[in-house]
């Protein structure tokens, strides 16, 4: 079954297909007004999604909006002007993130900025995804948030020169992660590491203890210049590191 939502929707409300075990796609109409839409809280939780597109149309996905969707293997999110914004604006729930126990995904096509409801939740997109092995990020993509990527299957993962910010522990815990590339800005801007904590178990790439191979072309910058960036420190598989000609300093 795929239900058609029409462009005239604004919202598809809380539970709305909540356990629709034969629900295997939902198509998303095109808005003739361009009315933009929300999907509420648990709107297709324990459903039978197979895959995912979230169109540009979309401005909100509240928390569980997927949530234990056993079934679903690949989300994209298609390209917009605007942020995609994560999170149900009048609840802040950490780690109720809208794809919460929904393990079996393994591919994500992000070609949209996101944006937090509540700027002191962690995001934790996929957190414990760990069949996420394929993550590609388009050069809309400007930040990427903590916990976003937290104890996933990334083998690979590229770093659009679009972004310009990654929180704490986005990739930590990623076992399989074995090469890691920043690509270049074309403006030279300096990608910001959030490096706030004086405790290392909050950078980035935080115990991805089996990286190998570091592409960086690429300035970095930490959000607070008196804390030590240690951004691999302690990864021991790191043997092979390729510097560009955008980096221009080595932190501690």
């Amino acid at each position: 079954t795929s239900p058609k939502i029409p462009g005239k929707v604004t919202r598809i409300g809380q539970n709305a297909f909540n356990n629709c075990k034969k629900l295997t796609s939902v198509i998303f109409e095109p808005s003739i007004t361009g009315a933009k839409l929300t999907i509420g809280k648990g709107a297709f939780q324990k459903s039978g999604l197979t895959y995912l597109d979230i169109p540009e149309r979309v401005a909100v996905v509240e928390q569980d909006a997927f949530a234990n969707c056993l079934s679903l293997a690949s989300v994209t999110v298609e390209s917009s002007t605007t942020p995609l914004t994560i999170g149900s604006p009048n609840t802040a729930v950490s780690g109720d993130h809208p794809f919460y126990d929904s393990n079996n995904i393994t591919t994500l096509i992000l070609n949209r900025e996101l944006a937090k409801a509540h700027a002191n939740v962690p995001m934790a997109l996929f957190k414990n995804h760990s069949r996420l092995a394929n993550v590609q990020l388009s050069e809309q993509v400007k930040s990427i948030y903590d916990e976003m990527f937290y104890n996933t299957g990334i083998q690979t993962i590229t770093i659009p020169g679009s972004v310009t910010l990654i929180e704490e522990n986005a990739f930590s815990a990623c076992e399989n992660l074995t090469t890691v590339t920043f690509e270049p800005n074309s403006s030279n801007t300096p990608l910001t590491i959030d490096v706030q904590s004086k405790y290392i178990n909050y950078t980035p790439f935080y115990d991805s203890n089996n990286i190998t191979t570091l592409n960086i072309n690429r300035e970095l910058v930490a959000i607070d210049e008196y804390m030590p960036m240690a951004l691999f420190m302690n990864h021991s598989r790191l043997a092979n590191i390729n510097i560009g000609a955008q980096m221009k300093t080595i932190h501690r």
